[in-house]
C-alpha cells in the first residue's frame, strides 16, 4: 500500500483513510482485530467484496504481534489493485492493547447511524 501515513510497522493512535467513498456510505462496518493474521485476510476481502450498498469500513489492529496488521495492508491492497471498490476504508494500528475500550473507539468514530461489527476470525 502506498500510503505514506501509515507504513506496516508504523502505529498510529488514529486512523488514516487508505481511500474514499464514491458515494456517501450508509452503513459503518467496524473490524476490531488482535493477533488474528491467520484469519483476517479472507474476512476483510469479503467485507471489500460487497457491492450492494457502499460502506464506510473502519479496521482497527489492537497492538497485535503476529503480522495482522501486515496482512490486513495486503489485503487491502489486492482488492483495490483487482477491482474498482466503492468503499470508504479505513485503517489504524493501535501500540496497546485496548481491550475493551476497542469497539467503543470503533464506534466513536463510525460515520453512519448504521453500525455492523464484523470481526477477523
Amino acid at each position: 500500500m502506498s500510503d505514506e501515513n501509515m507504513t506496516s510497522g508504523e502505529a498510529s493512535a488514529a486512523f488514516v483513510e487508505i481511500k474514499p467513498a464514491a458515494a456517501p456510505p450508509v452503513i459503518s462496518v467496524l473490524m476490531p482485530l488482535y493477533q488474528q493474521a491467520g484469519f483476517v485476510a479472507a474476512s476483510v476481502a469479503s467485507i471489500l467484496a460487497q457491492r450492494r450498498v457502499v460502506a464506510e469500513i473502519l479496521i482497527s489492529d489492537d497492538g497485535s504481534t503476529d503480522g495482522t496488521f501486515q496482512v490486513v495492508q495486503q489485503t487491502v491492497a489486492r482488492c483495490l489493485a483487482a477491482s474498482p471498490v466503492p468503499h470508504r476504508i479505513l485503517l489504524r494500528r493501535g501500540t496497546t492493547r485496548l481491550h475493551r475500550d476497542h469497539v467503543p473507539l470503533l464506534i466513536d468514530k463510525a460515520g453512519c447511524n448504521l453500525v455492523v461489527q464484523a470481526h477477523g476470525d
